[in-house]
């Protein structure tokens, strides 16, 4: 199942599953002109965003985030809402030759330093070459605010399937949530230092290592002037938080859940109570591959006053379903009480808020359309058809969006 660990919200994916949810989004993309943004989240990632409230706003609002770290796997087993394997945004950009060879994916890196910007061109062009798959270092943006137009408009018009930004965490989820609108490519992830990795400036801890969650070691003794500071600052925030959550909500470990039945023509979740000694058996658990792309989401919340830990990553994920397709949801008796006991989980706050507000298509166009626009999606650059995906992919069919 999907986890929240400190606040951020975490899909339950593997490795395969993303492949296939990213060919999902490119084909959505294309054919609704809507934009994601992937997050590749890392135990960085979430004490980043403990400490500024914007950059943990935009990752509960990506549509989709990744577990890159074993401490997250860890730390959403001790809540009771275990992730099924860590997903390391290196492995997956490594794949991306290939992915767009076999997929006919068109994808585009921007960032990193110039000579290893070459040599991963060179490198996938020749392991992979028909593969669509072109990298440009771009200039040194020192100021993300402030990117110059013709950096945004280049990528606009490279039109790609999937782009992937180069410039570490936070200023490359900063760098796609500003400017995703205007680049127009319907997939847009941070790969962060992934090309050096490819290239082998970085070298990859052992398997082994990796499992037993050591690989920081690995990679701060090769960087210990940038790294080792970093390391200890998250290991001093990260593992305390963790605890002191886990035993200030040790309740919270059974309660109520929902039990989620995916369906064609509605995806409907209705509360299930789960007592202390029902703790050791788990409900069925519901990937967010198994979820209709098409089907309005139906909460059901009659007679629930608090909800468990499994109970709130299902109504995240669930919420995020249903903002990522741009599906209709309704939700059923939100009473006061639950509102209440929400607020005492780090990501209740941003869920009521979610849930208040207006979930059919027709009123989430009114609503829009009456709000200010507050900078941050601007208008896109005029693009070419954008609502028709690329000429490779006429032939796929687009009735599962959520297929491999």
């Amino acid at each position: 199942m999907s986890s929240v660990v400190l606040g951020v919200p975490i899909e339950d994916l593997t490795l395969e599953s993303t492949s296939g949810l990213i060919d999902a989004l490119i084909r959505d993309g294309r054919a609704s002109g809507r934009t994601h943004q992937i997050a590749t989240v890392n135990v960085d990632f979430v004490v980043n965003a403990l400490h500024d409230p914007e950059l943990m706003d935009i990752l509960r609002n990506t549509s989709v985030n990744i577990a890159d770290g074993m401490p997250l796997l860890w730390a959403s087993t001790a809540m009771g809402t275990p992730l099924t394997e860590r997903v390391a945004g290196s492995e997956l950009f490594a794949g991306l030759g290939r992915e767009s060879q076999t997929r006919g994916w068109d994808v585009h890196v921007f960032g990193g330093a110039p000579d290893v910007a070459e040599r991963t061109r060179a490198m996938i062009a020749d392991q992979f070459p028909n593969a669509r798959f072109t990298v440009d270092s771009g200039p040194k943006l020192s100021d993300i605010s402030s990117v110059p137009d013709e950096v945004i408009e280049g990528l606009a018009e490279r039109d790609a399937d999937l782009l992937c930004v180069a410039l570490g965490n936070p200023k490359q989820e900063y760098f796609i949530h500003r400017y995703g609108a205007r680049i127009g490519c319907p997939v847009m992830i941070g790969v962060g230092g992934s090309m050096d990795m490819l290239v082998g400036d970085r070298k990859r801890a052992s398997a082994r290592v990796q499992n037993a969650g050591l690989e920081w070691i690995v990679r701060a003794l090769q960087e210990p002037g940038r790294l080792g500071p970093r390391y200890v600052r998250d290991g001093v925030v990260f593992a305390p938080k963790i605890v002191r959550e886990q035993f200030a909500g040790r309740k919270q470990r059974w309660g109520w859940t929902f039990e989620v039945t995916p369906g064609s023509s509605s995806t409907r979740a209705v509360p299930v109570l789960r007592t202390r000694e029902d703790a050791g058996e788990q409900l069925d658990a519901v990937p967010p591959t198994m979820l209709d792309p098409h089907a309005p989401v139906v909460i059901q919340l009659a007679g629930v006053d608090e909800l468990s830990w499994q109970g709130v990553a299902i109504l995240c994920l669930l919420v995020r379903h249903a903002r990522r397709h741009d599906l209709d949801m309704t939700t059923y008796d939100l009473s006061g009480a639950l509102r209440a006991s929400l607020a005492d989980h780090a990501i209740g706050e941003w869920l009521v808020d979610i849930l208040e507000q207006p979930r059919t298509r027709s009123e989430r166009t009114t609503h829009d359309d009456s709000s200010e626009n507050d900078g941050m999606n601007e208008t896109p650059i005029e693009r070419n058809d954008m609502s028709t995906p690329k000429t490779q992919r006429d032939s796929v069919a687009t009735d599962n969006l959520d297929g491999t």
